[in-house]
């Protein structure tokens, strides 16, 4: 509407326009593409803290070693809220644990109909004639009305129940469950994932000393772990580690306590943050919708065309 003010009183001639009743006016323009100029590659965290805080103030939690089983805190790391601080919808958060569970699921169930009844054991003849018997008129011993008959809208399988959530719903599931997480204190950070041993009774006594769950979810940005917490948590079933790039909705609400490294929090923070505030939503469905402009086939790098 004020834009359309503005066209109106730009058409309109010089002697009709009273100076003294015309506000000046500033447009200013909020350019983004030094921030997000390259698209491919998510910006780290000092370009995303340019961002300001849209709601509330910054929270911190303490970062804590693995070295020994006594709480060892040995800095304080500020955490974004617009990440770790927002007001949690538990629709948001219920609505991306459906769409986990229910995406990558196929249905197998299948009933025959008529036709495929008929081709599988027969009986497509008719029982008797159509008059003159008494009965009531039939076509076929595998009618849906007759014992062993064929099934009338029965399911179909292999019926496949992908579908997939808004790109905005699925980022804020996961901002949703982390703020969760953070209230009810069930978020750690720690400066690294290296256990002075192997032993499982190491970890257990450790979470239970520091007041954690029975089940925990390690996480760290990269998926090749220091060996002693994998073979750890190979013999805990209730302990699981996993990479940044996997982390989501579904695992963090089956896991009571997330502990993260400190580059995992800084990596989790800065990807959340280009996903809230980047620009190229038209961009993105319109590559969704009509595919690549240009196609080039990654193998003939290896394989030379003949």
């Amino acid at each position: 509407m004020f834009a359309s003010k503005l066209r109106t009183l730009s058409r309109l001639p010089v002697n009709l326009v009273n100076p003294s009743k015309v506000l000046r006016c500033e447009v200013v323009s909020f350019n983004t593409t030094p921030v997000f100029q390259n698209m491919s590659n998510p910006p780290t965290l000092p370009d995303i803290s340019q961002l300001p805080v849209q709601y509330g103030v910054d929270r911190q939690v303490w970062v804590e070693t693995l070295d020994s089983g006594k709480v060892e805190k040995s800095d304080i790391m500020d955490l974004h809220p617009d990440v770790w601080a927002v007001y949690p919808r538990l629709d948001i958060i219920h609505a991306n644990m459906v769409w986990q569970s229910k995406y990558n699921v196929v249905n197998y169930d299948h009933c025959k109909g008529v036709k495929e009844m008929i081709y599988s054991y027969g009986g497509g003849a008719k029982p008797w004639q159509q008059k003159g018997t008494g009965r009531a008129r039939q076509g076929s011993r595998r009618a849906p009305q007759w014992v062993n008959g064929g099934k009338v809208h029965g399911p179909k399988g292999p019926k496949s129940l992908y579908f997939m959530l808004p790109y905005a719903m699925r980022v804020n599931g996961l901002t949703h469950t982390l703020s969760v997480k953070m209230v009810q204190d069930d978020i750690h950070v720690v400066d690294s994932l290296e256990l002075p041993t192997n032993d499982p009774e190491y970890l257990m006594e450790l979470a239970k000393e520091r007041g954690w769950s029975s089940s925990v979810l390690f996480v760290d940005t990269e998926d090749i772990f220091p060996e002693n917490i994998t073979a750890v948590t190979e013999e805990i079933p209730c302990m699981n580690i996993m990479p940044v790039y996997g982390l989501n909705v579904l695992s963090m609400t089956k896991h009571q306590t997330l502990v993260l490294t400190v580059r995992a929090v800084e990596a989790l923070t800065a990807k959340l943050l280009f996903a809230l505030n980047r620009t190229d939503g038209y961009d993105r469905a319109l590559l969704n919708r009509q595919g690549p402009k240009e196609l080039t086939l990654k193998m003939e790098k290896y394989r030379p065309i003949v």
